[in-house]
């Protein structure tokens, strides 16, 4: 069953990072867009790709990591430091990914067809994929370097 688990949250991290990296590709490239309507639906698929790719996919690692901590039984025993960045560090990137990211892609979808206020909106959202996928990878390199 760990195997699974595991399986599961690898291919759920990986998923959910990609989405962070192909979002904030595609909002930008949207920006330069040579008229209105392509700059609306590009903004628009990038807006669903965070709500329904990047979202379910966030929480799919925190069920999955949550899952085998619970399998493997150390819950509530010691744990280094590189399990609780893990542990606690992944688990607010998660919810901060749950919540934050949507409300920003609804800004960027509703300042779509403003070109002043898309600038910015996109400019916000952004930055948040930035902080995000920066924070995963922190999480990431501090797991695999299993630091004290």
């Amino acid at each position: 069953m760990h195997e699974v688990l595991y399986f599961v949250h690898l291919t759920a991290l990986a998923l959910w990072l990609g989405t962070l990296v192909a979002a904030a590709w595609w909002s930008k490239a949207a920006l330069v867009a040579p008229d209105s309507g392509s700059r609306a639906w590009g903004l628009r698929m990038v807006s669903q790709l965070t709500t329904w790719v990047s979202a379910p996919a966030s929480l799919l690692v925190l069920l999955a990591g949550v899952s085998m901590v619970f399998a493997a039984g150390s819950a509530g025993a010691y744990r280094p430091l590189w399990f609780q960045v893990m542990e606690q560090g992944g688990g607010m990137l998660v919810l901060a990914s749950l919540f934050m990211l949507p409300a920003l892609a609804r800004k960027v979808r509703r300042a779509a067809d403003d070109k002043a206020a898309v600038h910015v909106a996109v400019r916000n959202f952004v930055v948040g994929l930035g902080g995000m996928a920066v924070g995963v990878v922190g999480v990431i390199l501090t797991v695999s370097l299993r630091l004290a």
